[in-house]
């Protein structure tokens, strides 16, 4: 029997969001098809039959190559990524979710399909189970919109949010997380199908992906990287063998003149270019935080990803960073001679590199080019900020 997490020092007087007091009525789930209606996810398109590719005039689109060009290489990736779209699907198919039907304990799938209670419950690493009732006093009348996970020996119990009307994934994290209970997204496809596979590997069959809620390639064409591969607009260096790429911003830049992302180098063409960036960023952060499936979330995370690390290319070169800040010529000179001798080597930046491993606290903030998120949404953040997906 797995414990519930201990109560809270805080008391619900004292939350900034309020959370429902419980009143045992039991909240419909969605199943599958309902939640992408609800949701309004982007129609994904068809996968090909078991066995089969992809057709040739999609493989040609999709990797921007012609027919000579595309490898046995290229065919058996598509291949794979596509085989583990199918079984993201799948897998999810398996999970047994308990829920109540008056007061009896039914188990269905995510198709709504009702499962024997004998073979629902003889697999108990596939079983989706209804809270403890000392849950109550935690999480009120949240209590039937989640789910404790499977339970694996040695871990600490996982709350999961399950798809619903009456409350948003969004609601239900963030106002659980002012009481340090994580709830983690629906695995209504499940993203341990892609635990093994790079963003770059995964980016090209995006469209073929189910659930998520923005038409990704129609933003991708916005910016202009619909016909450039996952990362390859930007230019990276290394300081030594072995060590973490560092994206080099104005080769980066000069770069995205070259792939006809912006017209010219100029101050203004930069500018012009990071507010269409940045505005696919925010819209892309925002449907994020309203998506309630665990692997769609992974997908649109990968293309901010994408995104952010052009935008910081960009600000680096139209604000470049400085070490010292707008006054340190109005320091006397022999502060000045001072300070340069006693600088940390280490911490000096080449000009146009965004440097991973330091970062710029004081011109760029935390803008290490890095992932913004981890791809394991069983870490996913727990956001106080902001509300939104369903009303309440």
């Amino acid at each position: 029997m797995t414990q519930p997490p201990p109560l809270p020092a805080a008391t619900r007087g004292e939350l900034r969001y309020p959370i429902p007091q419980f009143d045992g009525e039991y909240i419909e789930l969605f199943t599958r098809d309902e939640a992408k209606d609800f949701y309004k996810a982007v129609r994904a398109k068809s996968l090909p039959a078991k066995g089969e590719l992809l057709s040739e005039k999609d493989l040609q689109r999709v990797l921007n190559k012609t027919s000579a060009d595309i490898t046995q290489h290229d065919k058996d990736m598509a291949d794979f990524i596509i085989d583990r779209i199918d079984d993201a699907g799948k897998q999810a198919s398996d999970h047994v979710i308990e829920i109540m039907v008056d007061t009896s304990k039914r188990y269905v799938n995510v198709h709504g399909d009702p499962y024997n209670e004998r073979v629902a419950v003889r697999d108990v690493r596939n079983l989706y189970s209804i809270l403890t009732p000392v849950m109550i006093k935690l999480v009120g009348n949240y209590y039937y919109a989640l789910r404790q996970r499977p339970y694996i020996q040695g871990k600490p119990t996982k709350f999961e949010y399950m798809p619903n009307a009456k409350y948003s994934y969004r609601v239900v994290k963030r106002n659980l997380a002012q009481l340090d209970i994580e709830v983690l997204p629906s695995r209504m496809w499940l993203e341990t199908a892609f635990q093994n596979t790079t963003d770059p590997q995964m980016h090209p069959y995006i469209e073929w992906c189910s659930g998520v809620t923005l038409d990704l390639p129609a933003m991708e064409t916005k910016i202009g990287l619909s016909h450039i591969a996952y990362g390859t607009e930007l230019i990276t260096q290394t300081s030594k063998p072995n060590a973490r790429p560092r994206t080099d911003s104005f080769a980066s830049v000069q770069n995205f003149v070259t792939l006809g992302l912006i017209q010219d180098d100029t101050k203004q063409s930069l500018l012009a270019f990071k507010t269409v960036v940045d505005e696919q960023i925010n819209i892309a952060k925002e449907a994020k935080e309203n998506n309630p499936f665990v692997l769609p979330q992974r997908i649109i995370q990968m293309c901010i990803n994408r995104w952010n690390k052009i935008s910081r290319a960009l600000q680096v070169v139209t604000q470049p960073h400085k070490p010292y800040g707008d006054n340190v010529f109005n320091l006397p000179p022999e502060a000045t001679d001072n300070k340069r001798k006693n600088r940390d080597p280490s911490s000096s930046t080449t000009p146009g590199v965004d440097d991973e491993e330091k970062g710029r606290s004081q011109q760029m903030g935390d803008n290490n080019d890095v992932d913004m998120e981890s791809n394991n949404n069983d870490t996913d953040r727990q956001s106080l900020q902001g509300g939104g997906g369903n009303p309440k």
